[in-house]
């Protein structure tokens, strides 16, 4: 039987049309948006301050994940979102996503503590997480502003098994 192996690869500027279907149906946004957030993207990694891949499994992109705000001293610990493509939930894709996005931040990047922000009402995402030993440490009732107004999250932490 055939084994259906999932990847991940950088994000580049011809992924526009995957980018629009999945994250930008709702979104008045061209592809000179999504080549400045290429560059972004592109800018992050350079500063090792993020690192953004698309999950693909058959050249076929499932999804997005992503780790953001690395900082290296002194806790060197990054952030990391998880975003799969409605059509491609529910299938353990996202779980086989973050195991790869952790064996990059953790064997490759560094990293000695990966952070996971979550709603409070997010039941998938906290079982997703719990399931790959992420522990709830704290609830952060300023976890990002949106529309000026504070969102609290749940935080989850998963540490380096290899430090």
């Amino acid at each position: 039987m055939d084994q259906e192996i999932l990847k991940l690869r950088k994000i580049n500027q011809n992924d526009f049309q995957t980018w629009k279907e999945g994250f930008w149906k709702d979104i008045d946004a061209d592809e000179g948006h999504f080549k400045n957030l290429v560059k972004e993207m592109n800018q992050q990694e350079k500063e090792d301050r993020g690192y953004s891949f698309y999950a693909e499994l058959k050249s076929d992109p499932v999804g997005l994940v992503q780790v953001f705000d690395v900082l290296r001293h002194p806790s060197h610990s990054g952030k990391i979102e998880i975003s799969i493509f409605e059509k491609h939930q529910k299938k353990g894709l996202g779980k086989k996503a973050i195991c790869l996005l952790e064996k990059f931040c953790f064997e490759e990047l560094k990293l000695k503590k990966l952070a996971a922000y979550i709603f409070p009402d997010n039941n998938a995402s906290i079982a997703l997480f719990s399931s790959l030993k992420y522990e709830r440490v704290y609830s952060d009732p300023y976890a990002f502003f949106l529309k000026g107004k504070p969102v609290r999250c749940e935080v989850y932490i998963k540490l380096n098994p290899l430090s």
